[in-house]
C-alpha cells in the first residue's frame, strides 16, 4: 500500500517501486537518514518516523538519476546548486526524496555502500542497502540538530545490542567480538566505554582478548576490579598489568 492510501507516515516499503527502477537503471544507492534509523529501530521494537526519503549516490551518479527521472516516475522539485552540497529534491508519487552525494560524518559513497546492511523488504523481493548504524550515528552526532536526538538514541540501543551479540557470540573470531565495540569508541571520540555498556560486557569475557580489551576500556577502578574478580587464573596477571597502569 502506498503511503498515499495510508494516514502513517510513510516507511522503506512505501517505495519498494522506486527503488526497483533505480535497481532497473543500474543505480547504486544507499538509503541514509531518518528513514535509515526507522529500518534499525523497527528491529529493536521502536519507531522513528521520517517524512521523506534520503539516499545517497555518487557524484556522477547524482545526474544520470535526474536525467533517467520521468522513467523513475518522480519530478525534479530542485536541481543541485552550484558551489554547494550536490542534492537533489525529487517528489516521487506525492513523497519527498532527497538525492544527496554527501553528507558531514558519512563515508564517501563507495565505503558508505560497502559498510551497508542489506534489508529485505516485507511481502516484497525487493531489497536495498541501508547505512551501516555506526555511520549514521556519526552524521547523526555530526548534524546533531534537535531532531537528530531521539535517532542517535535510537541508534545507541541498537549498536549496544549489537556489540553485546557480538561478544557474547561463541562462533565469532576474536577480532569480530570487538570490532563493533572499537568502531563506536572512534564514533563517539572517547577512549572508554559508558559505564551501563560496559556492565553489560564484563560478564561475557572469555578469551584474553576480551579481557584486554575491557581492561583498558572500563570507564571505572570498581569495573576493572570485577573484570580483574571474573577472570580465569591465567588471564589474571594480564588484566592486572593492565589495571597497575591506568589511572580513574
Amino acid at each position: 500500500m502506498s503511503a498515499e492510501s495510508s494516514q502513517s507516515p510513510p516507511s522503506l516499503e512505501d517505495f519498494v517501486d522506486l527503488f526497483a527502477a533505480l535497481d532497473q537503471h543500474g543505480v547504486d544507492f544507499v538509503v541514509i537518514g531518518g528513514m535509515a534509523v526507522g529500518a534499525y529501530a523497527r528491529l529493536i521494537d521502536e519507531v522513528v518516523v521520517s517524512r521523506d526519503l534520503d539516499i545517497c549516490v555518487a557524484p556522477t551518479t547524482l545526474y544520470d538519476v535526474l536525467d533517467d527521472v520521468q522513467e523513475l516516475g518522480a519530478t525534479i522539485v530542485k536541481r543541485p546548486q552550484a558551489r554547494s552540497i550536490e542534492v537533489a529534491f525529487l517528489d516521487w508519487r506525492g513523497l519527498e526524496v532527497n538525492i544527496l552525494t554527501s553528507s558531514t560524518g558519512l563515508p564517501a559513497p563507495a565505503p558508505l555502500a560497502a559498510n551497508a546492511r542489506w534489508f529485505r523488504l516485507p511481502d516484497s523481493e525487493q531489497g536495498v542497502l541501508v547505512a551501516d548504524p555506526l555511520d549514521l550515528l556519526s552524521n547523526k552526532l555530526a548534524v546533531n540538530r534537535p531532531k537528530d536526538q531521539p535517532h542517535i538514541a535510537v541508534l545507541r540501543r541498537f549498536i549496544d545490542d549489537d556489540i553485546v551479540h557480538d561478544l557474547g557470540d561463541p562462533t565469532t573470531t576474536p577480532r569480530e567480538r570487538i570490532r563493533t565495540a572499537a568502531r563506536l569508541l572512534d564514533v563517539l571520540h572517547q577512549s572508554t566505554l559508558d559505564e551501563s555498556l560496559a556492565a553489560r560486557l564484563i560478564p561475557l569475557a572469555t578469551l584474553p582478548a576480551d579481557y584486554r580489551f575491557l581492561a583498558h576500556r572500563v570507564s571505572t577502578k570498581a569495573q576493572l576490579d570485577a573484570l580483574a574478580a571474573r577472570a580465569p587464573a591465567d588471564i589474571q596477571p594480564l588484566v592486572r598489568d593492565i589495571a597497575s597502569r591506568r589511572t580513574f
